[in-house]
């Protein structure tokens, strides 16, 4: 979903001007930064769903260590929810917390899930695993660094749609705008960022079949050069409960946030869902040495289901044996 996407504003490169002038930066660079963001979703339905609407609080937390291939990403949501044991106030908050990690410095994943409020119990979850077949992390830097900085801004175009990229300069940020269109709808999303590729806000619009969903996050205060602390990264300290090693199942999730996650296309959860992809992988290639099948993969290269995720995310796949990264 969106909230898992703040990393990849990262990808964003290549400017193509616009009427503000053109952008401090002609290429997006990765640099290491943590910032938290705040703002919400608001979603509206349409057609069968007329009469929904949803205004969703977020804070995003976003840390990423560029050296060693470190992200942190926390997030939380609050969403309305009906309290049947509380007439005189129907609805009531109910809040999601999620965090997650990738170390390939340690060969670390994890994923942890808690959704608390009235009327709901607690519903912590959190899972880790090993993923050794990433390869050196200063490589796989290396690799995503060469394949944001090498390829433009808009993600590959799957049949039947069709994208649009530029960059403009507003009010002292480079502004990176794509577009995406098919058949089913639009989606669009800004990025906004300081001349040191530091992340001030973002929006996106995506308005399709069912409901229109609009987001809107602005930095707290500005990014710091740093990534992730070793605390950050420790999942045995998030509290979420013990933290098992193995795939990461579905987290809890609210009935308004479950149908803005579906209204959402892939590239638009691009880190939340390439963690456990990146996970389900390593499971795969584990077992393959047992005889076991690999995880699917489409004709691009990509895993099934992901076909329109940028390219760097390649660089996070499990090394066939004997590959060597460069």
């Amino acid at each position: 979903m969106i909230l898992g996407l703040i990393p990849l504003v990262l990808v964003l490169q290549g400017c193509g001007g616009g009427g503000g002038g053109a952008c401090t930066n002609d290429k997006m660079k990765v640099v290491s930064q943590s910032v938290t963001m705040k703002g919400s979703a608001t979603m509206v339905g349409k057609d069968g769903n007329k009469g929904m609407k949803q205004a969703i609080p977020m804070v995003v937390t976003s840390k990423i260590d560029m050296e060693w291939m470190r992200w942190y990403i926390g997030y939380e949501t609050v969403t309305k929810m009906p309290n049947v044991m509380d007439p005189e106030q129907p609805e009531q908050d109910v809040t999601k917390i999620t965090k997650m990690m990738l170390d390939i410095k340690s060969q670390k994943a994890a994923i942890a899930y808690d959704v608390v409020g009235v009327g709901v119990s607690p519903m912590k979850t959190c899972n880790f695993m090993n993923v050794p077949f990433e390869g050196d992390a200063q490589e796989v830097a290396k690799c995503v660094k060469a394949g944001m900085e090498t390829s433009n801004m808009a993600p590959p175009a799957p049949p039947g749609f069709t994208v649009d990229s530029q960059c403009s300069m507003d009010d002292g940020l480079d502004v990176w705008k794509v577009t995406i269109k098919n058949e089913n709808g639009t989606v669009t999303e800004e990025w906004k960022f300081d001349k040191d590729s530091k992340l001030e806000g973002m929006a996106l619009t995506a308005d399709g079949k069912g409901a229109q969903i609009d987001v809107s996050l602005t930095a707290e205060s500005p990014a710091t050069s740093t990534g992730p602390t070793d605390e950050d990264l420790d999942y045995t300290q998030w509290g979420m409960g013990n933290c098992t090693e193995g795939l990461p199942t579905p987290g809890p999730m609210p009935p308004p946030m479950a149908h803005f996650q579906a209204n959402l296309p892939m590239r638009f959860k691009s880190l939340s869902s390439m963690i456990p992809v990146v996970m389900k992988a390593h499971e795969g290639r584990r077992l393959q040495g047992g005889g076991m099948p690999p995880i699917p993969m489409g004709p691009d290269g990509m895993p099934m289901g992901m076909e329109d995720a940028p390219e760097w995310i390649k660089c996070f796949l499990p090394k066939p044996p004997g590959l060597v990264t460069v």
